[in-house]
């Protein structure tokens, strides 16, 4: 991402799904070029958007 510091900063995604096998595959498939933080329902999320992400990503 032409980062010349050496650090990895990545876009944050937020994964909001109850269905947790569908939640886990978007992870799986987001993580390799995003750091990706997942929830399994709304209340959850709202615990994990105490710092700045990104991108919301439900259903």
């Amino acid at each position: 991402m032409g980062n010349t510091s050496g650090t990895d900063v990545r876009p944050i995604v937020l994964v909001v799904d109850d269905d947790e096998d569908t939640a886990d595959t978007y992870t799986d498939f987001l993580a390799e070029a995003y750091t990706v933080r997942t929830a399994y329902s709304g209340a959850d999320a709202l615990d994990l958007v105490d710092t700045a992400v990104d991108v919301v990503l439900l259903d």
